[in-house]
Formats: structure tokens, C-alpha cells, sequence
């Protein structure tokens, strides 16, 4: 005789929850077995934990320095090789005032200059340029029902240098300052390249000096007043007198469209 229907599923369902509840089981060992192990790697940290820990800011600037005064005391080679490397890391992560610091710090000031210079005058103008004849056309075809792109090159036609220093002393990421100018049709390339040189140029002899002047304290100099009031000065230029020129540029961008609209 067959067992009602109402039987079995109640036996079938029996038989999951105590699937279930063995799943649970054993998840909840595995849970308490991993925070175990993570206890105990905390309160006895091995060579293998102790190897892959997050590096601070200081470690990474004392790494910079470390690689710097090597190639400082290699002559030309190690010259060259800063340039170039100096170069890619401006096209790339665009941060220079850690690394212009840093070479403030490994090569004499003399030499620190100049090299930085090249270097991030060097890649700032490179990614312009590649971005200028290689993919400024496909995105000026992308782009040319846009007002604002209209608007943008009008200006640059009228005020080329100008609206280069201004969008270069911007507070936008350094990739849009140097590939953004490039968009710009009307823009010539010897503008984009004193801008970059105006702009550039003495933030780099700044930073250099910074890190001459730190290398000098850790001899046991003493610190530059001067360097310190100049700083306080770029610091309040580059948090009030950069973003309200370019908001007051972009502003008056605004009103023409307006205008123009109405």
C-alpha cells in the first residue's frame, strides 16, 4: 500500500532541512576556522604576512629617493635614464611634485633642473602631440554637434595662449590639461608648448629647491624662510587664484551660450 502523498513530501522536505542544516554546519566551522587563522597570523606575524604589507608615502618617497641617487652616480646613463623614465611617469600617473622633489633630494640642484624639466615638459608636450595627430580628429568627428566644443575652440582662437595658461594652471587631472588642448583645432602647437613651458618650468624649480633644501636639513642645515613663505604662496594660488579663473573662463563660456540661445 502507498504512503499519502501528504507523507512523502513531508519526508522529503525532512530530508532537505537536515541538508541544510549540515551546510549551515559547515560553513559556520569554516568561518570560525578562518578567523582562527587570521588571529593567529595577526598575533604571530610571519615573514610571509610581514612581506606583503601596504607601503606608507614614506616608504614609497624613500623608495623614489633610493632609485634616484643610484642613477645619480651614474653619470650621463644615469641621467638619461631619469629623463626618460621621468617622461613616461608624466604621460602616465602625472604626479610630478613627489618625484621632482625626490630628485631635488638625490642630484645636485644644477642638475635637478633641468632634468625634470625635460622630463615633465617632455611628456606633458608628448601626450599632447600623440593625442593631437593620432586621435584628435576621430574625436573632434564625435563631438561636432557639441556647443560647448564650439564654444571652447572660439576662445582658444581668440586668446590662444591665454586660454592655454589659464587651462593649464586648471585644477583638472593632468591627462584632460594635456590631451583636452588637443581637441582644439584652432589651437596652434607652439601655444600649447609655452603653456606647458610657463606652467611647468617653475613649479619644477620650486619642487627641486624643496628637495635640495630637505636634503641640506637632514645634514644638518638650516631651513630656507624664503622656500617657506613661497610655498604658502603657491599653496594659496593653486587652492584660490587657479580654479576661479578657470570657473570665471568657463563662466563667461556659459553666458555666450546663453546669449546665443536667447
Amino acid at each position: 500500500m502507498k504512503a499519502p502523498r501528504h507523507d512523502y513530501y513531508l519526508q522529503l522536505y525532512s530530508e532537505k532541512k537536515s541538508v541544510r542544516s549540515i551546510e549551515g554546519r559547515s560553513k559556520s566551522k569554516i568561518a570560525a576556522l578562518a578567523l582562527l587563522f587570521t588571529g593567529i597570523a595577526l598575533a604571530n606575524p610571519s615573514p610571509c604576512f610581514a612581506a606583503y604589507h601596504i607601503p606608507s608615502p614614506g616608504d614609497l618617497k624613500q623608495a623614489v629617493v633610493s632609485v634616484l641617487d643610484k642613477m645619480s652616480q651614474s653619470g650621463t646613463k644615469g641621467m638619461v635614464a631619469y629623463v626618460l623614465s621621468f617622461t613616461a611617469w608624466t604621460m602616465t600617473v602625472g604626479v610630478t611634485t613627489p618625484v621632482e622633489t625626490a630628485a631635488g633630494m638625490a642630484f645636485p640642484i644644477t642638475q635637478s633642473i633641468p632634468l625634470s624639466a625635460a622630463g615633465k615638459i617632455g611628456g606633458a608636450f608628448f601626450q599632447y602631440t600623440l593625442a593631437k595627430y593620432l586621435f584628435s580628429d576621430y574625436a573632434r568627428e564625435k563631438m561636432k554637434d557639441n556647443e560647448w566644443m564650439s564654444k571652447i575652440d572660439k576662445s582658444f582662437k581668440s586668446h590662444p595662449f591665454g586660454v592655454a595658461l589659464i587651462w593649464r594652471f586648471s585644477p583638472l587631472p593632468e591627462f584632460v590639461k594635456n590631451v583636452g588642448p588637443s581637441l582644439v583645432k584652432t589651437l596652434k602647437t607652439r601655444y600649447q608648448l609655452l603653456a606647458i613651458t610657463f606652467h611647468g618650468l617653475p613649479f619644477t624649480v620650486l619642487w627641486s629647491c624643496m628637495g635640495a633644501e630637505a636634503a641640506a636639513v637632514a645634514r644638518g642645515g638650516q631651513a630656507s624662510v624664503l622656500l617657506k613663505r613661497m610655498v604658502a604662496g603657491i599653496t594659496w594660488v593653486g587652492i584660490f587664484v587657479s580654479p576661479t579663473l578657470f570657473g570665471m573662463w568657463l563662466k563667461g563660456l556659459g553666458d555666450d551660450t546663453r546669449v546665443n540661445n536667447e
